[in-house]
C-alpha cells in the first residue's frame, strides 16, 4: 500500500502495488498531485484473519517528500 498526500488536501491511496515477498513495488501516483507530495508506505494482508484487526496491517514507514 501506498498512501500519497500534498499541502492542497489531496490524498491518493494505492493498493496491491508490490508483494513482501519481493521487497518492492510500483506504483503511479495521478497526475493531479503535482509536488511537493508526502509518501507513506506499509503491507496489508487482508487473509491473516477474517476480521479487521491491526494484525492485518504493518506499521508505516515515511518516505519523505517527492
Amino acid at each position: 500500500n501506498l498512501v500519497a498526500y500534498t499541502t492542497g488536501a489531496k490524498i491518493a491511496w494505492l493498493t496491491d502495488i508490490g508483494t513482501r515477498q519481493t521487497g518492492g513495488g510500483k506504483g503511479i501516483l495521478p497526475k493531479e498531485m503535482i509536488e511537493p507530495v508526502h509518501i507513506w508506505v506499509f503491507f496489508s494482508n487482508e487473509q491473516k484473519t477474517l476480521k479487521a484487526s491491526q494484525d492485518n496491517v504493518s506499521d508505516s514507514v515515511y518516505l519523505g517528500i517527492y
